[in-house]
């Protein structure tokens, strides 16, 4: 897997600086009340906009038991300019499509094989699937 150069994710953090900007604009603000599970979804909402990209996303379907399935048809098209953006590339930059269900064996990792060697009690016990 190559990494994506340093511009890429310079280009990143500037639009979600832009769009959080955006996002939070005093103008443009509207007072909601939710309850229930519309306030989980606000808020499980929220936590996939906010942090994208800094490595909570897989924590958090695996907590709320969710599967999830990406292409490689990842287009982001800036509407002010109307064009696309550099970063169209950056998500998916194979094609390759990824699908998980909410009880995949992939959720959870292996257990390191140093921390079955130092522990005895661990001999023969590994993950489902690894």
């Amino acid at each position: 897997f190559r990494q994506p150069s340093c511009w890429i994710w310079k280009s990143i953090r500037i639009t979600h600086i832009l769009l959080r900007e955006k996002r939070f604009a005093a103008a443009d603000f509207e007072e909601v009340h939710y309850q229930d599970n519309a306030l989980v979804q606000a808020i499980r909402n929220e936590r996939k906009i906010e942090l994208i990209g800094e490595g909570f996303r897989m924590g958090d379907l695996r907590r709320w038991k969710q599967g999830f399935s990406r292409n490689g048809d990842y287009s982001i098209i800036d509407q002010a300019a109307n064009n696309t953006s550099p970063l169209s590339g950056a998500v998916n930059p194979l094609g390759v499509t990824v699908s998980y269900n909410s009880g995949d064996f992939r959720y959870t990792w292996p257990i390191p094989s140093a921390e079955m060697d130092i522990n005895p009690q661990l001999e023969g016990q590994q993950n489902p699937g690894y």
